[in-house]
C-alpha cells in the first residue's frame, strides 16, 4: 500500500497556478475551506490550524507570535473570499487532493501521519508472516505487536515479556509455597485460577512481598471509548485493572506459558476462557468474576442465538492460529481510533477472515468499512435517490447490494452485539 504525495502535489500545483495565480508555497501552508466544504482533518481536531503552536493560542507567550498568527488569519480570510467565488472548481481540486486519512494540509503533516502509520504496516506484516508460517504461532507475540503499534512501536517487547514472566514466576512460587507438584496439570490450572482471584505473597527473612495482585474489572470506560488503551494487556499488567478483552487474553498468555490447555471463546461484545480439566472436559472460566460458569450463564444475556452457536461465531474454543488472525481485527481497531478508515482496515479484515472465517469481529470490521466507503460515495454523488439507482448510478447500486448481502450473511451467522448498558448489567450478575 503506497501513498504518492509527489504526484498529487505536481498535479495540484499546476491547477492552482492556473486558477489562482498564487505561489504554491503559500497554498501548501494551508488549504482554505469555504463554508460549504468540510474536509476531514489530518488531526483529531476539526479546528486544526497549521499556524497555531501546540498547546493553543492561550499558551503563546509573546505579542510577536500573536501578531504573526493574526496576519496569517487575515491572509486565510482573503484566500477564502477568492475561493468562495470558485467553489465548484475548488471542490474538484479538493477531491483530487484528498487521501483516505483526510485532506492534505501540508507535506509535513502528511509525512508525519505516514510515519505514525508505519508501526501498523510493519506489525501487520509480522502478524501475516506468523499466520503464513506453518510453525506454531505465539499469542503473546501477537498481542504485543497489536499494542505496540498503537504506541508507534515504542513499547519495549522486553518490558512486556518481563511482566508476563513475573506473573508466571508468581505461579511457580505459589505451587512451591503450598507444596503442589509443579509438573501436575491440575496444580498449574488451580494456581492460574488463584492468580486471578487472590494475592500471591512471598516471605523473605520475615518480610512479606507481594508478587501479584488479583486483576480487577475496570467498570470505568471498559470499552475504551475515552481511553483506547483500557483494552490493552500491557495496561492490565501495569494497573491490575482490565476488562473482558484484556483479562481473557492475559489468562490465555499465562496458560500457554504454564502449559495449560486454554482457549478464548466469544459471546456478544464479550470474551471468556474455555479450558480443559484433567479429564479433558471443557469448562468455562469467567475472568471478570473469577469463577467457573456454565453455558447457560453465558447464554443468559439473551443475545446468543442458536445460529451463532451453530456457525461457531460464539461459544466456540478458538485455536491459537485463529486467535492470532483475530488480533488483526484488534490491530485495525487501534488504527481506526488513531487515523480513521482507509484500505489498511479492509486488508486486516480480509486477512483475518482468511484464517478465521467465523470471526464475528472481522465481519463487523469489514461491514463497517464497506458502510463507511459507501456513505462517502453516496455523499460524493450528492446523495442520489434509491429509486432507479441501478440506472443512474450502477456502481453505487452494486456496492449497495453487496453491503445488503454482507449484512444478511452476518444475520444468518447469528452475529450480534450488546449495548454498553446491557453488557455492564449482565457482567454484574453473580456466577451460577
Amino acid at each position: 500500500m503506497r501513498y504518492q504525495f509527489d504526484s498529487y502535489k505536481k498535479t495540484i500545483l499546476m491547477k492552482l497556478l492556473f486558477l489562482f495565480l498564487l505561489p504554491f508555497s503559500l497554498f501548501a501552508q494551508t488549504i482554505p475551506q469555504p463554508k460549504q466544504f468540510k474536509p476531514l482533518s489530518t488531526t483529531k481536531s476539526h479546528n486544526y490550524n497549521p499556524f497555531q503552536k501546540s498547546g493553543g493560542l492561550q499558551q503563546l507567550r509573546n505579542q510577536q507570535q500573536q501578531q504573526i498568527y493574526l496576519q496569517n488569519q487575515r491572509r486565510i480570510a482573503q484566500l477564502n473570499r477568492q475561493l468562495q467565488q470558485r467553489a465548484i472548481v475548488y471542490q474538484k481540486i479538493l477531491a483530487e487532493m484528498k487521501q483516505e486519512e483526510g485532506s492534505i494540509k501540508s507535506k509535513e503533516a502528511y509525512d508525519k501521519i505516514q510515519q505514525q502509520k508505519q508501526s501498523y504496516f510493519q506489525n501487520y506484516q509480522k502478524l501475516y508472516a506468523m499466520l503464513q508460517n506453518p510453525a506454531p504461532v505465539s499469542v503473546k507475540q501477537a498481542v504485543y505487536l497489536v499494542e505496540s503499534a498503537y504506541f508507534q512501536n515504542k513499547m519495549k517487547q522486553s518490558d512486556f515479556e518481563e511482566k508476563v514472566d513475573n506473573l508466571v514466576s508468581a505461579c511457580h512460587y505459589r505451587m512451591k509455597q503450598i507444596g503442589r507438584n509443579p509438573t501436575s496439570y491440575r496444580a498449574k490450572l488451580e494456581t492460574l485460577n488463584e492468580l486471578f482471584a487472590d494475592t500471591i505473597r512471598k516471605v523473605v527473612d520475615g518480610r512479606e512481598f507481594v508478587l501479584s495482585l488479583p486483576p480487577q474489572y475496570d467498570f470505568e470506560d471498559p470499552f475504551g471509548h475515552q481511553d483506547f488503551t483500557k483494552q490493552f494487556v500491557s495496561k492490565l499488567m501495569t494497573t491490575q485493572n482490565g476488562q473482558c478483552h484484556s483479562l481473557p487474553l492475559l489468562y490465555k498468555i499465562l496458560a500457554d506459558e504454564l502449559g495449560v490447555e486454554a482457549y478464548l471463546a466469544y459471546s456478544p461484545s464479550h470474551s471468556y476462557i474455555k479450558y480443559k480439566d484433567e479429564q479433558g472436559k471443557f469448562r468455562n472460566y469467567e475472568t471478570t468474576n473469577k469463577h467457573e460458569v456454565s453455558n447457560t450463564w453465558v447464554m443468559a444475556s439473551g443475545f446468543v442465538n442458536a445460529s451463532a452457536v451453530k456457525s461457531r461465531v460464539f461459544m466456540d474454543s478458538i485455536s491459537n492460529r485463529k486467535l492470532v488472525a483475530n488480533c488483526l481485527s484488534d490491530l485495525a481497531s487501534g488504527y481506526i481510533h488513531q487515523f480513521g478508515y482507509d484500505e489498511f482496515v479492509i486488508y486486516c479484515a480480509n486477512t483475518a477472515l482468511k484464517y478465521y472465517p467465523e470471526s464475528g469481529s472481522a465481519h463487523a470490521l469489514k461491514s463497517n468499512y464497506i458502510t463507511h466507503d459507501l456513505s462517502r460515495e453516496f455523499k460524493k454523488a450528492k446523495n442520489p435517490p434509491l429509486q432507479n439507482l441501478a440506472k443512474t448510478h450502477p456502481e453505487l447500486a452494486g456496492k449497495l447490494e453487496y453491503l445488503r448481502a454482507f449484512y444478511e450473511k452476518m444475520d444468518v451467522m447469528g452475529y450480534t452485539t450488546m449495548a454498553d448498558d446491557d453488557y455492564t448489567k449482565w457482567i454484574g450478575k453473580p456466577a451460577k
